[in-house]
């Protein structure tokens, strides 16, 4: 397939000879025997598809009230005066906004009055913005920001593509917007001399998406192919932004699904309109390889295939949690995550995973409950699914091994047909994603209940003092901070846009990840964000129950501060009293107030309520511990949730604590730590005993080399037995060894497994693993396949 682009009128100089044959090796034609379209619009919206609405409004419902909504809308909008505001005014994106839904009113009911606001709105630019004085190093004239720039350009163009089909612009008028305004505007990303610009804005970001979107669409407009070359495979080009800006595991690289939905949907713009002009970028594969500037960005996580706009459509469905909300990790929000966008790129992308994914969300807009009994559901999903090119979905758990998220579910299921109940973890350990990050390595966020109980706040508003202040220190997530100082990128500063460097990257490193029927488990170390301390954390979900282990090391004394934010009113705080003042002067601490103090040296449980149940929280402590109770601001001064700190002074300390989220009028399970020699525990592992109405789980988490609990011995990184009155079940991660409960088992190298006996049976062993195992169990030699029995 080719594009057919040989019959382009170029605006202004005629196109390089190569510039066409570029463009069809890069991208296929979206048919072979159509041509660019001669006529308007043919950006965002074809003149096909206008007439078919035009068309289906006469009979159709449903399409005749979507244009009456639009109509009205663009009434209100006609009853403003039009004023258009001097530069660098934000008010220019907000006139541009509301111009597009005036110019598809135009389109779509022919209105002379619609079509003349529009008109005069573009010509009015036309006007004014070469007289406006280029801000000197920020590529803009009309807005703040190169970014506000690309936005506004975008609409206008789009606006002006819509007011093209409308027949009602003259030929002079063609001639003020497309040579006086568009080549001015496209000069503002168009940028062709990279060496003396180390802003790496223009080179990746989500900035770049919108720059390279506002540069297509002009250069499609224009039918120019030289421009339409350089946005597709110039050196920050489309397919750069596939190839280093797309993580492996399908996430933009700066870490935040707020901002991955907002660069998508910049993407989206130039790929909507690119194949509505018969280029398909859709398509588009590029090699995984290491382009300029990798390294200024994010850890090279090497070559996992060919790299698509699929990636990027498909990872989010695998990042959320049931009710389909997600951490607000970094400078984002909740969510919900966005089911439109995947039905639109699989109608654009035929690809057999996305069509898998949306078979099993087509029906959700009518109910979780009912979607889970649509037909589509009747055969379960595959225990282990790959996503992107390296995404690992295992038995309801999600690894994201290039962005450093691992997702913790307590149900096989996918994420969002999952129970609302489920308990989750999002443990966030990976590389820190350029200035919208945040110094929270080692932090979580946890969900049940329907709820965020731990949450992340995202950030506060942009240039304000807070942010500075509060949502980029470390004690507003849910970490450990060191003597009272953020984590590396911010330390003792007060910064809006902490960033980490290539000669020292705020990056943590994952130890483990394990998904059964019975466990899941994360764990992950940093050493980069303290000088001199390393930190190593692991979650571990069964049940009902979440455990925490956090240690810090080191060969110097600190103060460590374990943190907490649980958004739920405190009703049970024992032990703790009254203390005036804030916590400190600095680093995010001037900002908790209203504080409870004590010191505990054995087990604690403090309780916190919200109208869906209560979230107890144990604190299991091998040291006398200073609990500290108060409140905090969140992403705004005027909103406050509750947060516990657990602080220690120390060399080296290890912060055990443990999570039950229940509902009023149900039994709590009970966890007790099991690190007594009495209880025949080695103190290299962390043991627990865990009660919750028929299971009793025996729960392992290995600190040190072998362990040995209660008659059972192993050197598995993580282990949990549960007894119920029908048999047992055990799960065991990274095992090579293990001893009791009427087994033994040796694995040739360390293994993923999950066994299980009904009564007094024999055991069924499962490899829950990403690689082949090979075991003795009971002196029976086993080869098994990942995720197959035997």
């Amino acid at each position: 397939m080719s594009i057919l682009l040989t019959s382009l009128p170029l605006c202004g100089a005629a196109a390089t000879p190569g510039a066409l044959a570029r463009i069809r090796a890069l991208a296929p034609a979206v048919s072979a025997s159509s041509r660019f379209p001669e006529g308007h619009p043919r950006l965002m919206m074809t003149a096909e598809e206008a007439q078919g609405r035009c068309k289906a409004a006469a009979t159709d419902a449903a399409e005749r009230a979507r244009i009456q909504r639009l109509e009205k809308r663009a009434d209100e909008i006609l009853a403003r005066p039009l004023v258009i505001p001097g530069p660098r005014n934000d008010e220019h994106g907000e006139i541009t906004w509301r111009l597009r839904f005036v110019a598809e009113a135009a389109l779509l009911t022919g209105r002379a009055d619609c079509a003349e606001r529009v008109r005069n709105t573009i010509l009015a630019y036309a006007e004014k913005y070469p007289q406006w004085p280029a801000r000197k190093g920020a590529h803009c004239r009309a807005g703040t920001s190169s970014l506000r720039e690309a936005n506004w350009a975008i609409r206008l163009i789009h606006s002006y593509d819509l007011l093209l089909g409308t027949g009602r612009v003259t030929a002079e008028e063609r001639r003020r917007v497309e040579q006086d305004l568009l080549p001015l505007i496209v000069a503002n990303f168009h940028i062709t001399d990279y060496d003396p610009r180390p802003d790496l804005h223009f080179r990746c970001y989500n900035f770049q998406a919108f720059h390279l979107a506002a540069v297509g669409l002009a250069a499609l407009l224009l039918e120019d192919a030289d421009l339409l070359e350089w946005t597709v495979n110039g050196p920050y080009g489309f397919r750069h932004l596939l190839a280093h800006d797309i993580r492996d595991d399908g996430l933009w690289w700066e870490r935040s699904l707020g901002y991955h939905d907002y660069a998508l949907s910049g993407i989206w713009c130039l790929t909507e309109a690119a194949r509505n002009c018969n280029v398909d970028l859709y398509a588009l594969e590029v090699p995984d390889r290491v382009f300029r500037d990798e390294d200024s960005n994010y850890e090279v996580d090497g070559d996992n295939g060919p790299k698509s706009l699929r990636l990027m459509i498909e990872a989010p469905f695998f990042f959320a949690f049931p009710d389909r909300s997600f951490a607000a990790v970094a400078d984002s929000g909740r969510g919900p995550l966005k089911r439109g966008r995947l039905r639109g790129a699989a109608k654009r992308m035929p690809h057999p995973r996305l069509d898998w994914l949306v078979a099993r969300t087509e029906s959700l807009e009518s109910g979780l409950e009912e979607a889970a009994r649509h037909p589509e559901f009747a055969a379960p999903p595959p225990p282990v699914h790959r996503f992107a090119n390296n995404g690992l979905f295992a038995r309801g758990s999600s690894l994201f091994p290039s962005s450093g998220f691992a997702i913790l579910r307590a149900h096989e299921a996918l994420p969002w047909l999952q129970p609302r109940d489920t308990l989750c973890v999002n443990f966030n350990y990976g590389p820190h994603g350029g200035g919208h990050g945040h110094p929270d390595r080692l932090s979580v966020v946890l969900y049940a209940l329907g709820r965020q109980w731990i949450p992340d706040f995202g950030s506060c508003p942009y240039g304000s003092q807070l942010k500075r202040e509060w949502t980029s220190q470390t004690v507003s997530h849910n970490t450990v901070v060191v003597d009272g100082i953020s984590q590396y990128p911010t330390g003792d500063r007060a910064v809006s846009w902490p960033a980490d460097t290539p000669q020292r990257k705020a990056m943590g490193r994952l130890r483990l990840f394990h998904s059964s029927p019975l466990l899941r488990v994360a764990s992950a170390e940093c050493d980069t964000v303290y000088d001199g301390v390393r930190l190593e954390r692991t979650i571990a979900v069964a049940g009902r129950c979440g455990v925490d282990v956090f240690r810090a090391d080191s060969q110097d004394e600190h103060v460590y501060d374990y943190v907490l934010h649980i958004d739920g009113e405190p009703d049970s705080l024992p032990g703790l009293t009254p203390a005036q003042g804030t916590l400190g002067t600095k680093a995010g601490y001037q900002h908790i107030n209203g504080l409870s103090r004590g010191t505990i040296g054995s087990a604690w449980q403090g309780v916190w309520k919200a109208p869906e149940g209560r979230l107890r929280v144990s604190v299991l402590p091998d040291a006398p511990t200073e609990l500290i109770a108060g409140r905090s601001i969140t992403k705004a001064a005027d909103e406050t949730m509750p947060l516990l700190i657990a602080r220690r002074k120390a060399r080296s300390t290890r912060f055990v604590s443990a999570f039950a989220p229940v509902r009023d009028g149900t039994q709590e399970p009970e966890i007790r730590r099991l690190d007594e020699p009495a209880a025949g525990t080695r103190t290299d592992g962390q043991a627990f005993e865990i009660k919750d109405g028929r299971n009793h789980d025996l729960l392992v988490l290995r600190d040190g080399a072998d362990w040995s609990v209660q008659g059972l011995t192993s050197d598995a990184r993580a282990a949990l037995l549960r007894t119920t009155p029908d048999g047992r079940e055990l799960s065991l991660a990274g095992v090579t060894r293990f001893g009791g409960a009427g087994l033994t088992l040796a694995c040739e190298t360390a293994a993923d497994l999950h066994l299980s006996r009904a009564g007094q049976g024999d055991w069924r062993v499962l490899n829950v693993g990403t690689a082949p195992a090979r075991l003795t169990l009971n002196g029976r030699e086993l080869r098994l396949a990942p995720a197959n029995g035997e």
